[in-house]
């Protein structure tokens, strides 16, 4: 009995196009990032005016090669199922938010412009009262995070979405594999703690504003004194913060109910 050799999805071959398609748009010496997961795509012209593509986790041998004709079917020549699928869906949000940084600010509203290039900065007297009540309710604060914090699972994802959805310069830069990602884990949940504090009415909002800013401007330091020419803004990372926040205040008024 015959058994067909096991097909990639037309999603995948759609995907692997895309990403090449991306790259070839963007400046040369931006395109580390369509490899940044240890995946390799490739094309070329063949003769007759059909496309080649190659893809996968090795440099030198392909897991997928198939051909686009003129006429817009696809035949497949090779393919090896593998981790390096998984690539793709890491690699395709990176490619896009390039192809979206390359053109900041265009389409976007003044409003948002105006949020991004601001030089709004924290005040500290604000930050020194808003970290005098978090000294203040310090266990309460903790055992929250003990028991709803550390079971919210769409605190991460949520802040990665936004940065991808909105501010396409962090999202990219804060995937660089020299940053303590620990230390932007840790920036992350500070920002939904301080949403628990404002649903417990501890701090003001304007208090949650400053803080968030100042979070996002630890993280943009970090970035910036990681790597040469970083282009990360306090305000983007800020905004995202700010809505991390208020996931914690949803939560803190959930445990009231």
């Amino acid at each position: 009995m015959n058994r067909k050799s096991p097909q990639p999805s037309d999603e995948l071959l759609d995907k692997v196009e895309e990403i090449w398609a991306l790259k070839e748009k963007v400046p040369r010496k931006d395109r580390w990032v369509a490899s940044s997961h240890d995946l390799y795509v490739r094309s070329g012209r063949l003769p007759g005016g059909a496309t080649q593509y190659m893809a996968g986790g090795g440099k030198s041998v392909p897991d997928l090669v198939f051909v686009r004709k003129v006429d817009g079917t696809r035949t497949v020549h090779k393919y090896k199922s593998g981790e390096w699928e998984l690539k793709v869906d890491k690699t395709l949000p990176l490619c896009r938010a390039l192809r979206r940084a390359s053109e900041i600010p265009k389409g976007w509203p003044p409003d948002k412009i105006e949020v991004y290039y601001s030089e709004a900065r924290p005040n500290p007297e604000i930050l020194a009262k808003t970290q005098k009540v978090w000294q203040e309710h310090y266990e309460e604060v903790n055992a929250f995070w003990r028991a709803i914090g550390q079971q919210s699972d769409d605190i991460m994802p949520f802040f990665f979405d936004e940065l991808e959805k909105e501010w396409p310069i962090e999202f990219l830069e804060i995937q660089d594999k020299r940053l303590d990602k620990e230390a932007i884990v840790m920036s992350i949940q500070r920002a939904y703690l301080l949403g628990y504090m404002l649903g417990e009415g501890w701090i003001s909002l304007e208090e949650v504003i400053h803080f968030t800013l100042y979070i996002g401007d630890q993280i943009a330091d970090h970035i910036r004194s990681t790597f040469k020419g970083a282009k990360s803004r306090s305000t983007a990372f800020g905004a995202v913060l700010c809505g991390v926040s208020t996931r914690g205040t949803a939560d803190a008024l959930k445990t009231k109910d």
